[in-house]
Formats: C-alpha cells, sequence, structure tokens
C-alpha cells in the first residue's frame, strides 16, 4: 500500500486510475488485430497486460 501511495504522489502519475475507480473508455487491438473497445467487455473479468516491446 505505502508503495502505491508513493507511487500516485510521483508528478508522472497524474493520469493514474485509482484502485476501485471506473476506468475510461479505450480501444486496443486483440491478439489477432481486431479492435476490442472495454465497453464491449462490460460484465466481464477483464485483464490487461501490459510489456515492452523490446528486450
Amino acid at each position: 500500500m505505502a508503495s502505491a501511495l508513493l507511487a500516485a504522489d510521483s508528478p508522472s502519475d497524474f493520469n493514474r486510475v485509482a484502485v476501485g475507480a471506473r476506468p475510461p473508455a479505450f480501444e486496443l487491438p486483440s491478439a489477432d488485430g481486431k479492435k476490442v473497445s472495454l465497453a464491449t467487455l462490460a460484465g466481464k473479468n477483464v485483464v490487461l497486460v501490459f510489456y515492452r516491446g523490446y528486450w
């Protein structure tokens, strides 16, 4: 919890979504290249995985 509070105090994290808050509407490509919006997944469990594109 303390690390989350410290991270939220960072100026670069002002656009961060708070725990328990509704996420902003967005659209991302799926693994098969089709666009998926968060609204189409309403009522379903959603897991977002972010990773950098190069190692």
